[in-house]
């Protein structure tokens, strides 16, 4: 009899599996689990007991994040061709990224400046991580005093998943510089 129900299940984890993939969840994200008398929730002497046992689980697992751009805030003064110049980029790949069709800049705009982009040393403007935040996650601005450890830790996250949300190669970090964290509460 478990079998058939273990079946039973997993055909009907695979139907909603199907439908959420229909309405755009991505199909490496879901994972099913057809439960049934080898792990009970209820008691089996019931009928809401044996209810509650069979059942399907789902487990969506967030996407892995992979930004497309940052951030630039420009400093008085910046023109687009010196900001292109300076991330190794085109004045008209830096007006499609941001929608724009002048070609001025105004002061302490945000530019979104193509992922990977090199800068230079120069202290002109900041450059942020583009704020679209994975999902599940949310930004955090890096302050004075805080470590790699501390900020994951206040999060209930590992340090290694803080380093790979982050994209992070070391565990060196800046103040002022914004990061993904997932609060678990």
């Amino acid at each position: 009899m478990d079998d058939y129900n273990t079946r039973l299940s997993l055909q009907r984890g695979n139907k909603t599996s199907e439908y959420l993939v229909g309405q755009g969840v991505d199909r490496g994200s879901l994972r099913v689990s057809a439960r049934g008398e080898n792990s009970p929730v209820g008691s089996n002497e019931t009928a809401s007991g044996r209810q509650l046992n069979r059942r399907v689980e789902f487990t969506i697992q967030a996407a892995k994040f992979s930004p497309t751009a940052k951030t630039y805030i420009a400093e008085p003064g910046m023109t687009l061709y010196r900001l292109a110049k300076k991330f190794n980029t085109t004045v008209e790949e830096l007006k499609r990224l941001n929608g724009i069709q002048s070609d001025v800049l105004r002061a302490y705009q945000p530019m979104r400046i193509p992922f990977g982009a090199s800068v230079s040393d120069s202290n002109e403007g900041s450059l942020t991580t583009a704020l679209t935040s994975p999902s599940g996650t949310k930004s955090y601005i890096i302050k004075k005093g805080d470590t790699i450890f501390s900020i994951a830790l206040t999060n209930n996250m590992t340090v290694e998943r803080f380093r790979e949300l982050n994209q992070l190669d070391n565990n060196f970090i800046r103040p002022g510089r914004t990061v993904w964290v997932e609060p678990r509460y």
